[in-house]
């Protein structure tokens, strides 16, 4: 956007998916600090830590908004009601309210056992709110991909929890209709949440994803890079850093390489050297005043792998029409949860732990991809858009299923997300309207919004796979009761079967970006 000597708050919003890796996983124990926030959603003056003179000189300016209203311990936001004024009861043991799973059969197993080996600073009453997020989160997952699917021709790859992550991160320094657009968007109000809970939710949805698995790596990182000039909110700095682990760095303008390259150099790093050169050159100007960073690595194994020396090619259907010979996994024969609607097929392939799977939705013969993006985010009640993708998962059954589905690779171009969010609802913030004075006295808006994602799926989950991987051999042969053969056009997305979060969603159509057109 133009601004007339107004900074710019470009938030660059990256991901990184290595889908079905096997690696060596890391576990971070991470200490939640008790801490006290605002009716606003930012922190108490009172709850912040001592600082030394020199931290206190980098923060910069104090809190310019006093009038917060009384101060309410934050660990009470459970029970807090919503912006209309509802009370919303979330206690462990308690149904979350509408969309709740119940605490029966094989969910209520997963979750008990889930809630046996939770990490520090998550507890049954935080774990409700993460799930609210989750549900939060789903609904803007398909709403976000059906605004960007039609815009592309070619294989999709998108983060909605990266992206939703972002802009929570935000709020945090939103005010006003600027706040209301991002918070309404985000699905936060109708999952039930206030302005505080939001933030809890998170802090306990993001330590728990960080703990699904011995091996399994899902690794958030958030960056937020500041020129020095621009003052940061004490609040904000604080708030962002203990609820969402942000870590603070200077934006250098002057940078002899150019100001990209230290914040390109830090996402290399944050993504296992896989995603380089994220913002190319000229995409930070004099105007930019702040920089805000999300990375996801994921990193996991199959529950149950392919039988590597099955691969063989096979055709495959191409979104244009066009036969090609892919390389083509099969599992032989193997239990999974499965569903067949009017319009698709559904699978679920477990990861590691069983927590998190990523979900093949197979359009029919006579359908498409397109046609089933709209159908998946089209509500015919009027409620919540996803609510027919939740319908389809919950009435999946397990089946002896034969699978043969391709692998893939796909290496998303950069895409800029800027107009998709403002035609989700998101509008003053892209303005010289914008509010984020909770972020800093000096005025901001957000210039753009950056996405960058990369996923491959393969036998066992690694390019190494052949020397770390387990062998799997037959113990029987058991009867197929059904073999799905996925040799065209189809959805995927892996997802938090407890929170119900989306993590990462796309399109496989047999072109790569470079093919499109061709």
């Amino acid at each position: 956007m133009t601004s007339c000597g107004t900074p710019t708050f470009t938030c660059v919003l990256l991901l990184l998916v290595l889908a079905a890796l096997y690696g060596s996983a890391f576990s971070k124990e991470r200490h939640t600090p008790i801490i006290d926030m605002a009716s606003d959603g930012v922190l108490d003056q009172r709850s912040r830590h001592p600082r030394s003179p020199q931290k206190s000189a980098i923060i910069g300016t104090q809190l310019r908004n006093n009038n917060r209203g009384p101060q309410r311990r934050i660990d009470d936001a459970a029970n807090e009601g919503d912006d209309n004024g509802n009370i919303s009861r979330t206690r462990g043991g308690q149904k979350g309210g509408k969309g709740d799973r119940g605490r029966t059969g094989e969910n209520g197993d997963r979750r008990r056992k889930f809630q046996e080996h939770m990490p520090l600073g998550v507890n049954r009453r935080t774990l409700a709110l993460a799930e609210k997020v989750g549900n939060a989160s789903s609904q803007f997952a398909f709403k976000l991909f059906s605004t960007v699917y039609p815009s592309l021709s070619y294989d999709t790859i998108i983060s909605p929890h990266s992206v939703h992550t972002a802009l929570s991160m935000m709020l945090l320094g939103a005010r006003k209709t600027t706040k209301k657009e991002i918070f309404r968007t985000l699905g936060l109000r109708q999952a039930g949440l206030n302005k505080v809970q939001v933030h809890r939710g998170y802090h306990a949805l993001l330590a728990t994803l960080g703990n699904t698995h011995d091996k399994v790596i899902l690794h958030n990182a958030n960056g937020v890079f500041v020129k020095p000039s621009i003052p940061i909110e004490v609040a904000f700095r604080e708030g962002i850093s203990q609820m969402y682990s942000a870590k603070f760095d200077n934006l250098d303008i002057n940078n002899s390489a150019g100001p990209e390259a230290p914040i390109n150099n830090w996402v290399a790093n944050a993504t296992g050297d896989r995603i380089r050169g994220l913002l190319p050159p000229g995409t930070i100007t004099p105007l930019t005043g702040l920089v805000l960073i999300n990375a996801i690595f994921f990193n996991a194994s199959w529950e149950k792998p392919f039988t590597e020396r099955l691969t063989q090619p096979k055709p495959f259907t191409t979104a244009d029409g066009l036969v090609k010979q892919l390389q083509t996994m099969t599992a032989y024969t193997l239990c999974f949860s499965y569903a067949n609607h009017q319009d698709a097929e559904v699978i679920e392939l477990p990861f590691r732990g069983d927590r998190l799977a990523m979900y093949i939705f197979l359009p029919s013969v006579n359908s498409s991809v397109g046609s089933l993006v709209q159908s998946l985010t089209n509500s015919t009640d009027g409620g919540d858009s996803g609510q027919a993708v939740e319908a389809m998962l919950q009435n999946m059954q397990l089946k002896n299923i034969q699978l043969l589905m391709p692998k893939f690779t796909i290496e998303s171009g950069l895409l800029e997300l800027t107009p998709h969010l403002q035609n989700m609802g998101i509008r003053k913030a892209f303005t010289q309207r914008a509010d984020f004075s909770g972020i800093s006295a000096v005025d901001l808006a957000i210039d753009q919004v950056y996405h960058k994602a990369f996923i491959k799926v393969n036998e066992w989950g690694t390019e190494a796979a052949a020397a770390t991987a387990v062998g799997f051999k037959f113990r029987s042969a058991p009867r197929i009761s059904k073999t799905v053969i996925v040799d065209r056009p189809f959805i995927f997305a892996i997802r938090d079967k407890t929170t119900k979060a989306v993590l990462f969603l796309g399109a496989f159509l047999g072109q790569a970006a470079g093919d499109a057109g061709m």
